[in-house]
């Protein structure tokens, strides 16, 4: 057990000494409060630091939010985030004016500036955004919003002290700015708080509210008491020098924490390039609300304390009208902010991890993988291999089933000969040829997994992380029930085979510019994971072969489909114009069979606007115009010339050999 406790946050002080200095001349002005020499001094200091015109050291964070709010004679509803600290929200209900919540990107976590506009009403005065965590919002977006409605804008930075946005301050957007000087931040004054402002009368007019709305001796306006003493400006004075090496010093404790979580399922919040950040916070994301509790316990049993911040989703308060914010409100059940800060020991941050690691280990979600398999001898071992070489941080591999659907070849005895040193594979299946639909079924019901990967047996995973990225989006979405792998193809040596090659990419780069890939073809070969729930609660009809679109129509009922871009999964075209037109006739068949089952409207799924087919065929004419127009050729032969292949009634069809023989060295 850690002999000290680690809390999430700890505050920096300087050299006590340094401190004292600046106090014996607090002392010996006798000047405690009331805009003070010291006071004075800091604020032209940050203005220096932050680069902004106008400073105001006021006495907290809070206090600066209700300034900014009565300074620009904001009365009636504000546009806000509901995830943030409560003092966001309590300041507007404080000033008597109206939060009106929208909701959260869930990669930031910062307000979505896309859904703005749709709660803008009427009585709408301003926005109040927070860079969360020191991470900006969409800053130009919302100035956009803000322009066009004439609203006034407000940003609560008390996490985004020293932040930048393309080599400039965070502060310089909005009409004015807030942030805390708390002791637990990045640079802090004891208690404290600021304001910042470029502009010339607001700045006049904050001065003015701070101090009673004194000009001189006489009250001109309502103002409050929010003044901060010399004694808080002094540990600011002392602090400031400290500054970027205290900022450095936790840019290494978070890149060690990114290190040691890596290949966890475990969500950060999304960097981008031209931020410059603080390293105020280190927030992690579970997958559930269940996961962050269980490590949350076995941190405090080793005298560790992270910290639920922000919990609850501020929109779910009893003392506001509930407006909908389900990230917000699922964001806010699973996020955890694990210790930060600046002198807290790497071997303290390894410890962390490790009792997160292992923790989620125990509540790592389990994956069955099916294989339905018809003579793969040529590339099952390889493909069994590239599931195993998978990286397995945010799940636990429970099982590989091959089932054999009449298999002929060596497909069975190989699979056997794999499983001799490995308990998890296991082959099924019969000498009775059934068709793929029913190895599916099959393979659905036997399965006592969370999730279930299907895979055609003549395929190959591409990429270590193909499975992470798959399980990541059923995380990121609790909707998701099925996501559809992408298919690749590999480039064939053969003249007929290029051409198809050729085709196979046009229709791709088609498919994938349409709708972010929510496109029926993007399900073309089994390559698609299913929640174990889903997987349960229905099944193919038997007498079918187009499982894909089946699957795709049943996961779009819940709307669950999701198309994972990233996941890259390799396969054979065909190498001759014989096998495409054959399996081009068959995918006509099997629609007309699905036509039977789902009615016609089923064929709309398959329709792609006109422009999608021009401007592809477009670039891969200048890319490649031999290969495109003997491709884009082949493709009016085939309407013009329809072949009769031998699919029969049970959903099975001639196999195409060629697609078989997957060359690994093409990898």
């Amino acid at each position: 057990m850690t002999k000290d406790k680690i809390f999430v946050t700890k505050t920096f002080l300087p050299p006590l000494e340094e401190y004292v200095k600046y106090l014996e001349k607090v002392w010996d002005s006798r000047w405690l409060t009331n805009n003070g020499q010291l006071a004075q001094e800091l604020e032209k200091k940050l203005s220096e630091y932050l680069g902004i015109k106008h400073v105001i050291f006021v006495s907290n964070g809070t206090i600066a939010i209700q300034l900014a709010i009565k300074a620009l004679d904001i009365k009636k509803s504000v546009i806000t985030t509901p995830f943030s600290f409560i003092a966001t929200t309590s300041s507007i209900l404080w000033e008597n004016c109206k939060p009106i919540f929208v909701d959260i990107e869930p990669n930031t976590f910062c307000i979505d500036a896309s859904k703005i506009e749709e709660a803008i009403t009427k009585d709408t005065e301003a926005i109040l955004a927070v860079h969360v965590y020191g991470y900006p919002c969409n800053v130009k977006e919302i100035e956009k919003i803000a322009k066009k409605h004439n609203l006034k804008v407000i940003y609560d930075g008390a996490h985004a002290f020293g932040v930048k946005i393309d080599g400039e301050s965070v502060f310089k957007f909005g009409d004015i700015s807030t942030l805390s000087l708390h002791a637990t931040k990045l640079f802090h004054t004891g208690e404290g708080g600021l304001i910042v402002t470029n502009n010339d009368a607001l700045a006049k007019k904050v001065k003015l509210l701070k101090d009673f709305g004194l000009e001189g001796e006489r009250p001109i306006e309502v103002g409050i008491n929010g003044k901060n003493s010399e004694l808080h400006a002094a540990m600011g004075l002392a602090n400031i020098k400290y500054l970027d090496a205290v900022k450095n010093s936790r840019k290494k404790i978070v890149e060690r924490y990114k290190k040691l979580l890596s290949g966890t399922n475990l969500h950060n919040v999304k960097y981008f390039n031209n931020i410059e950040y603080n390293y105020a916070y280190f927030p992690v994301v579970f997958d559930t609300e269940n996961d962050l509790l269980k490590a949350k316990k076995a941190l405090e049993e080793q005298n560790i304390f992270a910290r639920r911040y922000f919990y609850p989703s501020l929109n779910t308060l009893q003392f506001v009208e509930y407006i909908p914010c389900p990230n917000s409100e699922d964001i806010a059940e699973r996020i955890l902010c694990l210790p930060l800060y600046h002198d807290l020991p790497l071997e303290t941050v390894k410890e962390i991890t490790e009792i997160i690691k292992k923790t989620l280990e125990k509540t790592k979600p389990t994956l069955a993988v099916g294989i339905p398999a018809h003579n793969e001898e040529r590339n099952i071992i390889g493909l069994i291999q590239s599931v195993l070489n998978q990286k397995s941080g945010n799940y636990s591999l429970k099982e590989i089933i091959v089932s054999s659907d009449a298999s002929t070849d060596k497909t069975v005895s190989l699979v056997k000969e794999l499983a001799k040193n490995d308990q998890r594979i296991k082959v099924i299946g019969s000498e009775i040829r059934k068709g793929k639909t029913y190895r599916l079924n099959e393979l659905y019901s036997i399965h006592d997994s969370d999730f279930i990967l299907t895979l055609d047996g003549d395929v190959i995973l591409k990429d270590s992380d193909v499975i992470e990225i798959m399980i990541n989006l059923f995380a990121e979405d609790k909707k998701t029930c099925m996501v559809a792998g992408h298919l690749v193809p590999v480039r064939p040596e053969s003249f007929a085979g290029k051409i198809i090659y050729t085709n196979d990419i046009l229709w791709d780069n088609v498919r994938s510019n349409i709708n972010n890939g929510d496109h029926v073809a993007n399900l073309y070969g089994a390559a698609s994971m299913l929640k174990k729930d889903f997987s349960k609660s229905f099944s193919y009809p038997t007498n079918i072969s187009c499982d894909e679109e089946f699957l795709y129509i049943k996961a779009k009922e819940k709307d669950g489909f999701r198309y994972a871009e990233n996941a890259r999964i390799l396969f054979m075209p065909p190498a001759t114009i014989r096998e495409v037109v054959l399996q081009g006739r068959r995918a006509l068949r099997e629609r007309e069979a699905l036509v039977k089952i789902l009615g016609a409207d089923i064929l709309k799924l398959h329709r792609i606007p006109l422009k999608y087919k021009v401007m592809e065929s477009l670039k891969m004419l200048i890319s490649d115009p031999f290969y495109t127009t003997l491709s884009l050729m082949l493709m009016v032969f085939l309407r013009v010339f329809p072949y009769e292949d031998n699919l029969n009634k049970k959903g099975m069809w001639q196999i195409a050999n060629s697609t078989k023989k997957f060359n690994q060295q093409q990898n």
